[in-house]
């Protein structure tokens, strides 16, 4: 596969590449984790406060991410790889975290969060 320097490419598929990035993340980060809480209140892994926590501290993690972002001015790419393997990594790590230690889903909610935004 050849590796294309982001000179080489124009500005739209440079916009084009960042939405679908951005639809990756979002959908992953975002929209895993919903359909999964009713299924974990309705099975008693999950208490409505916990996961009002757990939303929370996702939106917390948006606005720490969003802040951060500038961090990756110089290199977007990298601030792309980041973001995606972080999303991937911290929801994969929901379905092996403990719901019985609530504080373990609010820190990989909100680390979520950082990582999509």
């Amino acid at each position: 596969m050849k590796r294309h320097s982001s000179s080489s490419l124009s500005p739209r598929s440079i916009v084009f590449i960042g939405l679908v990035a951005l639809a990756i993340a979002m959908g992953i980060g975002r929209f895993a984790f919903t359909p999964m809480m009713p299924l974990m209140v309705r099975d008693g892994s999950l208490d409505a406060v916990t996961g009002t926590e757990w939303a929370t501290a996702n939106y917390v993690g948006y606005l720490l991410g969003a802040i951060s972002a500038s961090w990756f001015a110089r290199s977007p790419r990298l601030g792309l790889q980041v973001g995606l393997v972080g999303v991937a990594a911290t929801t994969l790590a929901m379905a092996w975290g403990n719901a019985a230690l609530p504080w373990v889903g609010m820190a990989l909610r909100g680390s979520a969060g950082v990582f999509s935004a």
